[in-house]
Parts: C-alpha cells; sequence; structure tokens
C-alpha cells in the first residue's frame, strides 16, 4: 500500500499482508469505526450504514504492516 502527502512529495509505503473485508457485520463494524474517528463523533450503527456500503460497493482493506518505508 502506498500513501502520497498532499504536497505530493513524502510518500510511505506500507508492505505487509492484505485483507480485503466485503461481508457484513465485519466489514460494516469496521468503517463504522473509521468514520468516528476521522469525524470525531461516535461511531455510526454498523447496521445503519451496511446499505450505504452496499450501494457504494465498498471493501475494507485490511492492511497487517510487515515492513514501512518512509520518503521524503
Amino acid at each position: 500500500m502506498s500513501l502520497t502527502g498532499p504536497d505530493r512529495r513524502t510518500h510511505l509505503v506500507v508492505y505487509g499482508a492484505a485483507e480485503a473485508i466485503d461481508t457484513e457485520p465485519l466489514r460494516a463494524e469496521l468503517t463504522a469505526e473509521v468514520f468516528g474517528a476521522l469525524s470525531g463523533n461516535p461511531p455510526p450503527a454498523a447496521e445503519d450504514i451496511s446499505a450505504m456500503l452496499d450501494e457504494q460497493r465498498r471493501t475494507v482493506l485490511r492492511v497487517t504492516p510487515r515492513t514501512t518505508v518512509f520518503h521524503q
């Protein structure tokens, strides 16, 4: 997985095992946790966002890092 900073110069590469999670209830539970963390609010109920995840055809990609490399 590779992440690029907003300045387009910093770059983080994460090497590890990736797992696609596309079934309920885990997909909605993990997504709700992320929504809560990003918004600063309590996470929504997983059952409340499941239909939206289906409509948007979303999958959670869980990466267990083995090594990271940061470039500046």
